[in-house]
């Protein structure tokens, strides 16, 4: 009897950005790939589809240790993805003059820093605890999911700061 090969249909959103994402950070990349921004905008895209990649690979498992593999390196790859994205900003929008600017009567280069010491305490949290994410998941139409801990909802609010600045 052979066995039944069936994708989770879940997955495929995270297997189409994956796929977008790798070709967009090859083609920026090889325009000029000497401009500072290029590379900035190719580290992003590239770390954003190795994001996006490792969800996908979560509702691919096919087992509780698969998932709970998978479980954390969407977020593993996608903190960093903050620092790129606020370095390719200040990049495009001239540096010097930004980071002069204040935000809530705070220098953004002020700001900048903060959110750069908090992604490696935030990337400790999540990879050494449960407190963010915790184990996988298995629901019925979705199949493997992250489980969220109660650290969740202000790893949200941090997210959203470099929004802000």
């Amino acid at each position: 009897m052979k066995k039944k090969i069936s994708m989770n249909p879940y997955a495929l959103p995270s297997i189409i950005a994956f796929s977008l994402l790798s070709v967009l950070s090859l083609a920026v990349v090889f325009q000029n790939p000497r401009e500072k921004s290029n590379r900035l905008l190719f580290a992003l895209c590239l770390n954003l589809a190795l994001s996006v990649g490792a969800g996908g690979l979560l509702h691919l498992s096919t087992s509780e240790s698969q998932a709970n593999f998978w479980n954390k390196w969407p977020y593993i790859f996608g903190l960093p993805a903050y620092i790129l994205a606020i370095e390719y900003a200040l990049q495009i929008s001239g540096r010097s003059q930004r980071l002069k600017e204040t935000l809530v009567r705070v220098p953004i280069a002020v700001h900048r820093w903060i959110i750069y010491g908090s992604v490696p305490f935030w990337l400790l949290v999540v990879i050494f605890t449960d407190l963010i994410i915790s184990p996988a998941k298995f629901c019925t139409p979705t199949g493997w999911e992250h489980g969220y801990g109660p650290f969740f909802l202000m790893l949200t609010v941090y997210q959203q700061f470099p929004k802000a600045s």
